[in-house]
């Protein structure tokens, strides 16, 4: 059997395992050999750490409730590095579906895989998590009798802000400085919702290989906050709307 019928059988087999189906070769002559497999399997840049920094940050907060969940993309990643037959292979509403769709398709380019040393065409099956999004019901207050507090109180949300938004060392030297206002909803139940930018210094690209901007990442950060004691109006817990500012200066760390 010669090289390239090795490859294109090697992707078969792949393509097969990945999505479950590996009976479709279980008849005689089917079975990949041992030099089939892999030198170089397919990766994003800079590897799944820096792919779960990109889904995350450039995911959009659809407008709808909806819990968490995931949805399955199965891609082929060429010889390029480019990203081929985009489709969701297990999936959750039409929204998820096509937002999960649109992350993979603005992907950079992938490394590719390699046999024996040549890049070939791998097919790959990605799993695209989503946080439940939450919209509130009834009214949003701005102020209230006891406002919403973070576990701990204020001095521990500063510090869960400062501690968990990623960035270059080198802002300084960049000229990036300033504040970022994210707004969010704190819901009765004590969930961040409605996420969103106020105020921002976004700039394109300032992440280098984390595929984000500044605004993006303090987005997340607020996003991925944990359960609040929500605000209080006459006894009763209620939806408040809250702002926090991310000061951006050279003391903030990738």
């Amino acid at each position: 059997m010669n090289a390239r019928r090795n490859r294109t059988l090697f992707v078969l087999v792949m393509s097969a395992v990945l999505l479950g189906l590996s009976s479709c070769f279980d008849q005689p002559g089917q079975v990949a050999e041992e030099n089939q497999y892999p030198d170089r399997e397919p990766q994003f840049p800079g590897g799944p750490d820096q792919l779960a920094d990109y889904l995350e940050r450039q995911m959009n907060i659809l407008s709808e409730a909806h819990p968490a969940g995931e949805v399955k993309v199965a891609f082929t990643v060429n010889t390029l590095g480019r990203l081929d037959d985009v489709r969701v292979v297990d999936g959750l509403s039409e929204r998820l579906n096509e937002e999960a769709i649109r992350l993979i398709s603005i992907m950079p380019i992938w490394e590719p895989g390699a046999v024996e040393g040549a890049a070939v065409p791998m097919e790959v099956v990605l799993t695209v998590p989503f946080r439940e999004n939450v919209v509130p019901e009834g009214s949003v207050f701005k102020v209230v009798e006891q406002m919403p507090q973070f576990p701990g109180g204020n001095n521990q949300l500063y510090k869960y802000l400062a501690g968990n938004f990623h960035a270059p060392e080198n802002l300084e030297d960049m000229g990036v400085k300033g504040r970022i206002y994210v707004q969010f909803v704190v819901t009765k139940e004590g969930k961040v919702s409605q996420v969103e930018v106020l105020r921002g210094i976004d700039h394109p690209e300032i992440l280098g290989g984390s595929y984000g901007t500044l605004d993006q990442e303090a987005v997340r950060v607020v996003r991925s906050m944990p359960l609040w004691t929500p605000g209080y109006q006459r006894g009763e817990p209620v939806n408040t709307n809250l702002i926090v500012p991310f000061t951006i200066s050279s003391e903030s760390k990738k």
